[in-house]
């Protein structure tokens, strides 16, 4: 994560799309695990990518099934078949374009080649989860649960942690393909579907996306369209405001500031209501200020972009 400071760094705020978010959540978290129960969906996370639609895998450690999992991990069987649901569709994409002209492809294209790399990654991951757990098992160092896995007043679906940086990666890898595509007129249905499979929004188009030749841009973008948009979310309850903006308060500069801005600057008239904060949009401006008695936070846009800079207080 970022850490603190002074000066105001430019953050991602969510893509404003009118299309549904799908991210999946109880997935394994950005941060290093802190209790075997985050060891094992680590386990059943990288098997579910491992597997996709197949019925089984073979892996060094023996044949892989979504049953042998849900039964190795404790994770819930429909859970692991959801993961495998959500990005099988990516991987039949890359390997159609593979495929396509009768012969394996000897130097498959980008972003096709990251998403076939991906899963033999994943199939990596998984026996390296393995050992990960024995170890921590026989160290003894970690708890069965983390008290940082316990729920939060804010609503599964809305909350980033935890955020699926391999898909963003994969998603930022397509997203930097779309001038080339567009340029040499290759593979532009199959770039298309991709970036839909990966965002998990039907209706993106490549149009959208034109103009991100960048890595920085093309994270934040590809940040937004994976959280789901914070202008849609408008009945934050009194608890959840008040989590969200201890959270924004508490990094300002982290990755998921814009987003947590954006849900605050949705839902301003929550604020009095019984939390320690006020909020207020300055007249005249597109600038937002929080505060309560110890602190002020002030965000505001950067003209021409899709970001914005939060200032915490002195």
């Amino acid at each position: 994560m970022i850490g603190r400071g002074k000066s105001a760094r430019l953050l991602a705020v969510t893509v404003f799309l009118c299309l549904p978010a799908t991210t999946t959540f109880a997935q394994p978290y950005e941060r290093p695990a802190e209790s075997l129960e985050e060891l094992r969906i680590d386990i059943a996370w990288y098997g579910a990518a491992c597997l996709l639609r197949g019925e089984v895998e073979e892996t060094m450690d023996g044949p892989v099934t979504r049953e042998s999992l849900a039964e190795e991990t404790g994770v819930d069987l429909d859970l692991i078949t959801g993961w495998i649901e959500a990005r099988a569709p990516e991987n039949s994409i890359a390997v159609d374009v593979l495929l396509r002209g009768g012969e394996p492809l000897r130097d498959p294209p980008e972003p096709f080649l990251t998403i076939l790399r991906q899963r033999q990654a994943d199939c990596q991951n998984l026996i390296r989860s393995r050992r990960v757990l024995e170890a921590a098992i026989d160290r003894g160092a970690l708890p069965e649960r983390s008290a940082s896995s316990a729920p939060t007043p804010l609503r599964a679906e809305l909350d980033p942690h935890p955020f699926d940086a391999e898909r963003r990666q994969r998603l930022e890898r397509a997203i930097l393909s779309v001038e080339d595509v567009l340029a040499a007129g290759d593979y532009a249905d199959d770039i298309e579907a991709l970036l839909r499979a990966i965002a998990g929004r039907p209706d993106l188009m490549l149009g959208d996306l034109r103009g991100i030749d960048d890595p920085d841009g093309a994270r934040r973008i590809a940040t937004g369209l994976l959280l789901p948009n914070p202008q849609h979310v408008t009945d934050l309850s009194v608890a959840e405001v008040q989590d969200v903006i201890t959270r924004l308060e508490a990094a300002p500069q982290g990755p998921f500031a814009a987003y947590y801005a954006g849900l605050v600057m949705s839902n301003l008239e929550v604020l009095g209501q019984g939390t320690p904060y006020s909020g207020e949009r300055i007249e005249g401006s597109d600038i937002f200020v929080f505060r309560n008695e110890n602190s002020t936070l002030t965000c505001r846009p950067i003209d021409g972009s899709v970001a914005i800079i939060c200032d915490p207080a002195d």
